[in-house]
Formats: C-alpha cells, sequence, structure tokens
C-alpha cells in the first residue's frame, strides 16, 4: 500500500580548486534590435509598449505570481537573456519572468535554431518552451519565510502551446509570469557555443532574447547510471485526476517519468507477470537512466523462504532471467521493495521481529535468493549463457536488493549488533544523513552487507533545510541531493507517490481538484510531482518544477560518476589510488553541510561549471590529475615536464605518467597556471596550517601523549560520584587553537587502535567557553578515517572563528538507554591536522 497508505510520510566562501582558461563561460549579451530570429531581417512592426518588465532568474528559483520586485525576498533578478551548460545527452533549463506593467491577454515565445557558427546547430525542435501555472499556498510546511499562505506558487509546467490552445496565455498587470525554457542534447551534438535569439511576443510588444547554449564535450560513458529509483504510481489515484486506470495509462505514466530520470513502479504493476512487465518496458532501454524494475510480490508478516509468497517471487525472478541477455539484463534491474515492513520501528514489536527476521543475515530473504539462483540454473536459457554473464546472473540474484525505507537500527550508543545481523538495503529519510556518523555507519554497513546498495527517501518529513518535495520549499534543495547521495555513496531514491489526485482529511477520502489543491495529505506538495493530463487533452501527464529538480540532480550525479571514471582510468595508468571525494570535497562543502544545504541558486551553476572544468582537465592531451592536501597540489600528467607560472619543471616518473608537486607557501590561497604546448590551465591551491598539540589536554581519568602534530589517546570512560554510583558524563581531549578567522575546514587523519567502535562530536570553544558543534565522526574498531570537518558560514562566521580557542572532541560514557551501562574505554590517534585557509 505505499507509505502505510497516507499516513505519513550561505552565501559562503567559494573554494574551487580548478579553473580551465579553454573553456568559455559564455554568461549571454546584451539585447539587441528587434527582430526576427527565423529570418534574421528587421521587425519592421509598430512598437507596441506594455510596461512590462522582462528578467531571468535561476531555474530553481521559485518566484510567485503575486510578487511584487521591489518586495523581493528570495531571488536574483538576471538579465533577459537565456544562458544554459549542459552535457551531451542531458537536458538542462532556466527561466525567464515577465512582470506586465498591463494586461496581457496574449504572450507567447518564438523560438529559432541555435548555431556554433561552425555548420553545427542546436535545433529548434531540441528546444522546449513551459508555461509555469501557480497555485495557492493554504499551509506553509516549511516555514523560513522563504514561502508564505498566499503566495501563489509555481509548480505545474504546461507545454507553451497547449497553454496558448486553452488561452491561459495571458498576464493579469502587475503579475509576474515564469517561461521555463529547456534545451535537450543527445550523445551525437557537437560540443561548443550555439548562440542565437528567441522572440518575447507580449500583446504585439516584440522583445529580443538573446540565448546561449554551451554544450561540454562530456557524456556518461556507462551503458547504466549508478543511481537507481523507485517513484510508485497509484492505479486508483490515476481514476481522481485522468478518470482512466488502464495499464495503457499507467505505460504513459511511466514513459513520462522515466524522462526525468524517474523510475516508475508501484501498486500499478502488481499482479504483473515478468512477461507483461518486459513488454511494458522494453521501449525504455535507450534511456540510461532506466535501471530499477519493482518485483511486484514482497514479503510480509511472518515471512518464509517456503511461503507462497516466497515461490512468487523466485518464479518472478526466474522467468526474469528467462527474458535476460548481456544486450538486456533484466535481472540485473530488479529490487524488492517489501512494503508491508515499511517505515517499521521497534516500537511496534510484533512487525519489528517479522522485519528482523525476514532480513537477518542467513534468514528467509536470503534462502528466498539462494532458491531462485538453484531454480534459474535448472532453465534452457541459463544453461545458454556464457560464463561470464552466468557469474553476472549469479551475482544480481544474490544480492537482489531488498530496499526499506527506514532508520538505521542499533542497540544503543556504541554498539550496531542488529544492523550488523541484517542483509537488507537501507533507505532512511535524507535527514537521518545530515549526521556524518550516521552516514558513515550506513556506508560501512552497505559496504560489507548490501553489494554497496544504499538509498534515501523524503516525505511529509523532514522540512527546510533538508531537501523536500514540497510546493512551499526551495527547489534548489532537491537539486542539490544528487550531490550529496555522490558523497555518500547513496545509489538510489524512494518517493511514496507521484500522482495522488485526491484529498484525504481524517483518512476519509475527497474529491478535489489536482490543478489547484496544493495540500492534499498533510502537507503542501506531499504526493504528488505530477499533473494529469486529461484537463488538457494529453495522454501524458505534465511536470512540476519539483521534478525538474530531481531530474537535474541525477544529471549532475551521473556527471560526477563521469569524473570518478576519469580518474579511476588515469589512476591506474599512473600507479596510485584514488579516493574520488578527495577530488570534490571543495564543491561539497560550497553545496551543502551534512544534509542542510545552502539558499544561494547560483551555487549550483558555479560548481557545476567547475566540475566540467576538472573533467576537461583530465581529458587534454595533458591528463592533468590534481589534489591538493595541506597546501600541497599534487599534479599527475602525461608528460615529463610543465610550466608553472612560465617556469619549466620537471616531473618524476609515476607508474606510465609523471608527478610534479607544487607548494603554497603563502599565508593565503594562491592561483598557479599550469600546462603545456598551448594548453593553460589556472589552478588555486590554498594555504594553511598545521596544529601542534603543545597544549593538548584531557579529563582526569584519560591519557594524552602527544608530538608535535601527533596525538595518541586513551579515554576512560569511568567515573563515580561519591556514593560509588556510576554517573553519565563526557570524557573529552582538546587541542588549543589560535587565528583561524578565516579556515573554510580543519583536516586530520584518525585511527582507531581500540576494540571497540568510536562515535565522537567535535566542537569549536569559544573564547568565552561556549560551544559550537562543527561535526561528528564514527570509526568502526581498528578503522581509520581521512577527516574534513567543514565550517559552515551560516555559523561560523569570520568573527566568531576569531574567537575560537579550542578543538574539542566528546564522547559518551555510558549507554543512553537509562541503564548508565558503561561504555568501552576508547584508544586511537589523531594526526595531521591541518586547518585550510580560504583567503
Amino acid at each position: 500500500m505505499g507509505k502505510k497508505v497516507f499516513k505519513k510520510l550561505c552565501l559562503g566562501a567559494i573554494s574551487l580548486v580548478l579553473t580551465l582558461s579553454c573553456l568559455t563561460s559564455c554568461m549571454g549579451t546584451n539585447n539587441t534590435p528587434e527582430s526576427d530570429p527565423s529570418s534574421g531581417k528587421q521587425d519592421d512592426t509598430p512598437k507596441v509598449e506594455t510596461n512590462s518588465s522582462v528578467w531571468s532568474t535561476y531555474s530553481t528559483v521559485k518566484v510567485t505570481q503575486n510578487q511584487k520586485i521591489e518586495e523581493q525576498r528570495y531571488y536574483t533578478e538576471l538579465a533577459a537573456e537565456v544562458n544554459i551548460e549542459m552535457m551531451k545527452d542531458e537536458t538542462e533549463g532556466t527561466q525567464l519572468i515577465v512582470t506586465a506593467g498591463k494586461d496581457i491577454k496574449n504572450y507567447d515565445l518564438i523560438v529559432s535554431d541555435l548555431s556554433d557558427g561552425k555548420g553545427n546547430t542546436l535545433p529548434k525542435e531540441n528546444i522546449y518552451v513551459y508555461h509555469q501555472k501557480y497555485m495557492l499556498a493554504t499551509g506553509d510546511y516549511d516555514s523560513d519565510g522563504y514561502l508564505n499562505v498566499g503566495d501563489y506558487i509555481p509548480d505545474m509546467l504546461l507545454p507553451l502551446d497547449i497553454a496558448k490552445q486553452y488561452g491561459e496565455n495571458k498576464i493579469k498587470a502587475g503579475e509576474n509570469q515564469g517561461i521555463t525554457i529547456e534545451a535537450q542534447t543527445d550523445k551525437n551534438t557537437v560540443a561548443g557555443v550555439y548562440t542565437g535569439s528567441f522572440t518575447l511576443d507580449l500583446d504585439g510588444d516584440k522583445r529580443n532574447i538573446p540565448v546561449s547554449v554551451t554544450v561540454w564535450d562530456i557524456v556518461y560513458d556507462a551503458e547504466r547510471s549508478e543511481y537507481q529509483s523507485s517513484f510508485l504510481i497509484y492505479k486508483n489515484e490515476l481514476m481522481y485526476g485522468e478518470y482512466d486506470a488502464s495499464d495503457e495509462k499507467v505505460s504513459k505514466y511511466v514513459e513520462f517519468l522515466m524522462k526525468y530520470n524517474a523510475n516508475g513502479n508501484g501498486t500499478a504493476r502488481d499482479g504483473f507477470t515478468a512477461e507483461q512487465l518486459v513488454e511494458e518496458l522494453d521501449g525504455l532501454w535507450g534511456n540510461k537512466n532506466f535501471n530499477s524494475v519493482r518485483i511486484p510480490v514482497a514479503p510480509a508478516g511472518n515471512y518464509s523462504a517456503n511461503s507462497s509468497t516466497a515461490e512468487e517471487i523466485i518464479t518472478f525472478i526466474v522467468d526474469m532471467v528467462k527474458y535476460s541477455t548481456p544486450e538486456k539484463p533484466w535481472v540485473e534491474l530488479l529490487y524488492c521493495y517489501p512494503v508491508n515492513y515499511d517505515e517499521v520501528t521497534p516500537s511496534s514489536t510484533t512487525q519489528w521481529n517479522y522485519f528482523l527476521n525476514t532480513f537477518k543475515k542467513g534468514g528467509p530473504w536470503d534462502v528466498t535468493r539462494e532458491r531462485a539462483l538453484e531454480r534459474a540454473k535448472e532453465t534452457e536459457e541459463y544453461q545458454a549463457f556464457d560464463d561470464d554473464f552466468k557469474a553476472r546472473v549469479d551475482k544480481a540474484i544474490l544480492t537482489l536488493p531488498a530496499v526499506l525505507p527506514t532508520g538505521l537500527p542499533k542497540d544503543g550508543n556504541g554498539g550496531h549488533e542488529i544492523l550488523a545481523d541484517l542483509n537488507v538495503v537501507l533507505c532512511p529519510v535524507i535527514n537521518v544523513y545530515n549526521d556524518d556518523r550516521v552516514a558513515e555507519q550506513a556506508v560501512d554497513y552497505a559496504a560489507t552487507s548490501t553489494d554497496g546498495k544504499l538509498w534515501v527517501y523524503s516525505c511529509i518529513n523532514p522540512t527546510y533545510p533538508y531537501p523536500t518535495f514540497h510546493t512551499t520549499d526551495r527547489n534548489l534543495g532537491n537539486r542539490i541531493a544528487g550531490w550529496h547521495s555522490k558523497k555518500w555513496n547513496i545509489n538510489g531514491y524512494l518517493y511514496f507517490m507521484t500522482n495522488m489526485y485526491e484529498c484525504l482529511a481524517s483518512d476519509s477520502y475527497k474529491f478535489c481538484d489536482p490543478y489547484e489543491t496544493d495540500v492534499r495529505q498533510w502537507c503542501p506538495g506531499d504526493g504528488y510531482l505530477l499533473y494529469p493530463g486529461r484537463k488538457y487533452g494529453s495522454e501524458y501527464p505534465f511536470a512540476s518544477m519539483r521534478l525538474v529538480a530531481y531530474r537535474d540532480s541525477v544529471d549532475d550525479y551521473d556527471m560526477l560518476t563521469v569524473y570518478e571514471h576519469l580518474l579511476n582510468e588515469k589512476a591506474k595508468k599512473y600507479g596510485i589510488e584514488i579516493n574520488f571525494n578527495d577530488y570534490v570535497e571543495d564543491l561539497y562543502d560550497t553545496l551543502f553541510d551534512g544534509t542542510q544545504y545552502y539558499t544561494d541558486d547560483s551555487l549550483v551553476l558555479t560548481v557545476r561549471r567547475e566540475l566540467a572544468n576538472r573533467i576537461m582537465a583530465v581529458k587534454s592531451d595533458l591528463g592533468l590529475v590534481i589534489s591538493q592536501k595541506n597546501g600541497v597540489a599534487t599534479v599527475y600528467c602525461e608528460r615529463n615536464s610543465l610550466r608553472v607560472d612560465g617556469e619549466l619543471k620537471g616531473c618524476a616518473s609515476s607508474g606510465e605518467g609523471y608527478v610534479l608537486t607544487i607548494t603554497n607557501t603563502w599565508d593565503k590561497a594562491r592561483t598557479f597556471s599550469i600546462g603545456a604546448d598551448g594548453e593553460l590551465f589556472n589552478y588555486t591551491v590554498y594555504s594553511g596550517k598545521d596544529i601542534t598539540f603543545n597544549q593538548a589536554t584531557a579529563n582526569s581519568t584519560s591519557s594524552i601523549s602527544v608530538n608535535g602534530s601527533y596525538a595518541e589517546v586513551t579515554l576512560r570512560s569511568e567515573k563515580k560520584a561519591n556514593d560509588g554510583q556510576t554517573i553519565r558524563f563526557k570524557p573529552y581531549i582538546e587541542l588549543s587553537l589560535s587565528d583561524i578567522s578565516n579556515a573554510s575546514n580543519i583536516q586530520f587523519e584518525m585511527d582507531n587502535v581500540g576494540d571497540t567502535e568510536i562515535e565522537t562530536e567535535v566542537y569549536i570553544i569559544l573564547e568565552d567557553g561556549s560551544q559550537l558543534q562543527l561535526g561528528a565522526i564514527y570509526i568502526e574498531s581498528q578503522g581509520e578515517r581521512s577527516v574534513r570537518l567543514n565550517f559552515d558560514r551560516r555559523k561560523f562566521t569570520d568573527e566568531v572563528l576569531a574567537k575560537a580557542k579550542k578543538l574539542r572532541f566528546t564522547f559518551e560514557n555510558v549507554l543512553g538507554d537509562g541503564t548508565a551501562t558503561l561504555l568501552p574505554d576508547k584508544s586511537f590517534i589523531i594526526d595531521n591536522v591541518f586547518i585550510e585557509l580560504n583567503k
């Protein structure tokens, strides 16, 4: 039934490293005299004045219909231009805003072909224009002043041609009208800068809109995206919006969602056979994001591997093996959504015990997969596979994921025996990952238990400052979510319903207008990302701006993956090991802290352009792979010499390539010019300073030994009150700090040399004794981590950091379950503490 059916669910200094001078930024040009862009001739039509202003803003901004410019709260007003930067095989957009000076009865945006000046064209058929439709905000669930009750919020995207057909292309005096413009490329689009102009016609008041679309020479280089998804479609809901719940209508919805990188699944397919699913989905293979097929039956209750439900699951898996080929490996796309255990918690004792039993290692779910493999091996189809494909099929079945929206079950602070005994793909709500300790535990668990599979979801909760699909929240959060997922190896997203076309009040159903009603369950926007096509005679639904943000986030995830693949390829040649996050951590720090995103809409475009620059550096003839740590940049390349600020530097051998180091001895960041043979790249190396432990302290029962930047620590948990009883307190160690007002982050190595896992919270202690939490860390027994804790500039301003005196690591000494059970002592090493400066 889904999410319990319906009961629920800094603008900081940017530390960017690599800026390539060989790419054109293409911010567009100033307006030119009005003309017909398709003919190139001057328009001699008498000029009509509407006293309207035309401007643009970032695609993630929500400009309300009733928001006056002089009252603007949250958006940046840019020139009346269309500027888009994108990969090949991608859809990317922006928006124009018209603020009407008087009533406009008809508006139109006339598009034309774009040219790169070299004989290549981005045809107008690849340009899509949408009329933004508005919805009255009746509830402010994400109350931070971004949007308010009474605002008319843009969400539904209606193709402009349809808006014109139905007479909706009009604007009232004093109101805003958003126009979304998207460009689409394919793998064969020639990289370059495509320019031209469009004509915006406001009742005869014609405006020339300069257009620039930059297409990078970047394309996703694998057959399937690594980011899976499950966006559920409910058949009964289709009746309320489309008056049609046929299998054909479901197929249209699935096909439409795929255009937005979302795999449509759900109750709409319950009861389907493998043959029916293959027939319905076969046409989607050309989309790289088609990678997730839900098994239309799932474990429930006190599940047994010998039950009739298990037999249905096994039969379905085996049948999908029969349809699988190396070209279309259907079995590799399968996953199970055990909805009957959805969001299970220990408080629901019976269901919780069923869940633990079903997904314990070696339990019913594991046995079901083993039985399915045994059965598959008996088929003629399997026996005809070659050995390589047999191995792929074997792995796909034995690691077939059961994706369960739930938290991270554990038995109290300091112990995770429950989690360690499970074999289910975790899919917690996104704010759970805001704590680095939890994210690190989830990643470690996925790596050892679920073949690296780790998912995330959102619903009614959380709210801002976490990404949501709420209409009263920013679209920016969902756009940034793809970057966060890449950082933490999250490779799947689940959303419980895309088409809630009815309203629920006190758990009873009632009719509502799905084009006008913002709250249909608990909060604005929850449960729907689509609008029915019926009213406008469309066989397909219409997208929301929120769904567009999700699509773009997946494209960003894929773009990061392109960079990762290139780095791994070069790493083999240069004989080095790559930790991908080391090459993009500064980009992540620019966009978010934890899972809380910064609210500057320009930042996504900035870091996306920078990511493109870094990809092009690796792809260049120089093959530059550059990272930095502690003020030293390490440059791997294809040449035995490079010019650094014009001076020729010899490189040492490294594998089949070469390596050079560049040290910044300044007390602030310095940009170096690096290159050869006419290819020059600017690379910024940050400055910083090491921390020595000359004033490290610990609580009286613990010990700490320091030597320069090296600290060896044993923290004792035990401390007793006068009556001899153990009391709860937080043992800690402290390191002295001074003059870090312009710091961007703290980096260090931490090794857990003890026999118990470590969870620690890290604080900055100010001169008045107050403390601000900087982050949290989890390290398994005998594990180690390279830690980077970013200063969230929303709270760690220069003024605050100027008062920073100590860095404190705190630990729990007892279980937080009310028993006051003493936790084991902790033994660890901290080394190479470095403060990175951003100025």
